[in-house]
């Protein structure tokens, strides 16, 4: 949490997180940059899958394969 004050992200008042105006930019510019890993849903599958892993019920090679190809398709997109 310190390296995200640090860089001025959020703000601690009261004992709470706030986003700072960079944070905010930051965060929509990596939301626009990667919807496919920045959503609520991409979140908890990751989690469950992890889990699993833990468990050792599911691959990692293939956790991670999972979790990568994202990053792939969207570095293909960029110039």
């Amino acid at each position: 949490m310190s390296t995200i004050q640090d860089r001025g992200y959020v703000e601690k008042r009261e004992g709470r997180f706030f986003p700072t105006e960079l944070g905010t930019l930051v965060n929509d510019l990596l939301v626009r940059a990667f919807p496919d890993i920045i959503n609520v849903d991409f979140t908890a599958e990751m989690e469950e899958r992890l889990d699993k892993v833990e468990e050792g019920t599911d691959d990692w090679v293939d956790v991670l394969k999972k979790f990568y190809g994202p990053f792939q398709r969207t570095s293909r997109r960029r110039p």
